[in-house]
């Protein structure tokens, strides 16, 4: 039986718990924010640029929440066969 192949959508949500050095808590936030839009984390060391993730917490989400108020980038799971 030979192997398919799909293309799949999913969703998660997620928590990080974070060291980091700054002056203050305003620098802190900026710092922080700065480093996740950039994807410039570092998980396993702590060093004066980057901030530091201490854990991590996170789930796959198989359904959005149903009523009227929806939250952005999160959908039902979806997968089809790639064709």
């Amino acid at each position: 039986m030979s192997k398919k192949d799909y293309y799949v959508e999913v969703s998660l949500t997620g928590r990080l718990k974070i060291a980091i050095s700054a002056e203050n808590e305003e620098d802190a936030k900026d710092k922080i924010f700065e480093s996740l839009e950039t994807m410039n984390i570092d998980v396993n060391e702590k060093d004066k640029d980057n901030i530091f993730i201490d854990e991590i917490e996170w789930e796959l989400i198989d359904k959005m929440a149903g009523g009227n108020i929806n939250e952005a980038y999160i959908d039902d799971f979806y997968i089809e066969e790639s064709k």
